[in-house]
């Protein structure tokens, strides 16, 4: 299974730094329909997931950044 990130960014805001961030809690970068993708080893939980996805919104807090997350 993988998540994948689209962001949405606001003026001012680096897609560079924001990818650092990310990169940092084991997303890559990737190219077409997502900005970003998260492999998970096993099936992750529905509580796994929330957990990723309290740590994105931890790395992109005051970049006013927000993100859609997507699971499959």
């Amino acid at each position: 299974m993988e998540t994948n990130l689209i962001l949405y960014f606001s003026s001012g805001s680096k897609p560079s730094d924001a990818a650092a961030k990310l990169k940092r809690i084991g997303f890559k970068v990737c190219q077409g329909k997502y900005d970003f993708v998260y492999e998970w080893k096993k099936k992750p939980s529905n509580e796994d997931i929330l957990k990723l996805g309290d740590k994105v919104s931890e790395a992109l807090s005051e970049t006013g950044i927000t993100f859609k997350m997507e699971t499959k």
